[in-house]
């Protein structure tokens, strides 16, 4: 079901599993990676190194495709880099 889903993507542990994928496929070092949420959600906007991207997710959030973007503000303030 779609609630049950949303618990899903709303575990914190899923986010981590999301950023080892995307460090493994982008082979890039873990500090080059920002995002502005604690949880998976389709149009969520990942930082991997200069560039941006939005992620969107298969419905059952076992695949995903990044889309270039450009920010409006680039003034961009990191909370927390780990």
């Amino acid at each position: 079901s779609y609630s049950e889903r949303q618990n899903f993507a709303a575990d914190t542990s899923r986010m981590v599993g999301f950023l080892n994928a995307l460090i493994e496929n982008q082979k890039v070092e873990k500090p080059d990676i920002s995002v502005n949420s604690t949880h998976l959600y389709n149009g969520m906007i990942v930082g991997i190194k200069k560039q941006y991207y939005e992620v969107h997710f298969n419905q059952d959030f076992s695949a995903y495709t990044l889309t270039p973007i450009n920010l409006v503000n680039n003034n961009i303030e990191l909370i927390d880099k780990e």
